[in-house]
């Protein structure tokens, strides 16, 4: 075991968690890490003291002095988020329909960011190509699914993808559309890289958001009519980098004018959903995810969490709990905070 400097490590501590290195190494571990115990798996180390020593427990993530990134180990956090987490149940619960009546033989994850579908998506297709603008993104998304054979990843843009026509019976876009600046030209590029008879299946932020999850936002676009701009903060709806969100109808007229059927429109996350994210998860996400405004490239480097497994945690139960009576309650209703969406290329007798 090395021992650490006392200084040192006491930085990487959150401020309401700071104390004195001289008292750091009197006091039992167990109290220094306490509030923070969910979060916490260091491998065990020492403060090294002139007058003792004491072996730190081992907080589930790894600490990445140089980078200031920490790795989530043998769970992936985001399952506990409900949006997250009913974006990932839709996209696999769908696959799962699709794939019982088509094979896939090649599919495309248009915008795969870190990684976290990679796996699931995967197993529906014998081949598998993800995407992204990012570089650092793609190199985790490569390491987190370096088991997974039938999975290549590499760069490229979704205005303009490197891939000929017809590329693909399968294309899997999540929460990328309201990123790229000319949706509709993205909704092209899907039709044009899918073959006839393929399937895209996508998820959006919705325009359309419940006011439990941005009051200030929902209320400023009521009384703002149509005049830009579209949101008067950027947080709540228009975090994550969203400079704009998708419109129902706008989408529908893209996708139909691209050509396609649209085979299912669905809400994703209503009105207790919204109240439990409201403003937060927003904040939350600026302050720890690496690549924050899903940009294609993120150089801040301040203190960043990845997680370094696909596995989902124990509590996911209690988010699928929530989700399920969400949708109980509100699977009619006219806002919700995303959409979930089934596309088909039409098969022609031309």
């Amino acid at each position: 075991m090395h021992g650490i400097d006392a200084q040192k490590w006491v930085r990487h501590l959150p401020k309401h968690l700071l104390i004195q290195p001289q008292i750091a190494s009197k006091i039992a571990p167990s109290l220094v890490f306490r509030p923070r115990k969910a979060f916490f798996n260091w491998k065990k180390s020492k403060i090294s003291n002139p007058k003792s020593q004491i072996a730190l427990p081992s907080p589930p993530f790894s600490p990445a002095e140089k980078t200031g990134r920490l790795v989530f180990k043998n769970m992936n956090f985001k399952f506990l988020f409900p949006t997250f987490r009913n974006r990932y149940r839709f996209v696999r619960s769908q696959l799962k329909g699709l794939s019982a009546e088509n094979e896939f033989s090649d599919a495309l994850n248009l915008g795969t960011g870190e990684g976290d579908y990679d796996k699931m998506v995967a197993s529906f297709s014998k081949n598998l190509v993800g995407v992204d603008v990012n570089v650092d993104d793609l190199e985790h998304a490569r390491s987190l699914n370096r088991g997974v054979m039938n999975l290549i990843y590499q760069v490229d843009d979704a205005l303009n993808l490197s891939f000929p026509e017809n590329s693909f019976n399968l294309v899997i876009s999540s929460e990328v559309i309201e990123h790229v600046g000319q949706p509709e030209k993205m909704v092209q590029e899907i039709y044009r890289v899918l073959r006839p008879g393929g399937f895209a299946v996508l998820t959006f932020p919705s325009r359309e958001f419940p006011l439990t999850y941005d009051p200030v936002n929902r209320i400023y676009q009521a009384v703002r009519g149509t005049k830009p701009p579209e949101n008067l903060i950027s947080q709540g709806a228009y975090a994550f980098g969203h400079d704009y969100l998708i419109g129902s109808d706008d989408f529908k007229k893209w996708a139909k004018t691209a050509g396609f059927e649209i085979v299912l429109f669905k809400n994703l996350s209503g009105y207790l959903v919204g109240l439990l994210e409201i403003y937060w998860t927003g904040v939350a996400q600026s302050i720890f995810k690496k690549n924050s405004r899903n940009v294609d490239s993120d150089k801040k480097g301040s203190l960043k969490i990845r997680p370094d497994s696909t596995k989902e945690p124990a509590l996911v139960f209690l988010t699928d709990f929530v989700l399920n009576l969400d949708e109980m309650l509100f699977k009619n209703s006219k806002h919700s905070v995303g959409k979930g969406v089934i596309l088909k290329k039409p098969i022609t007798n031309n």
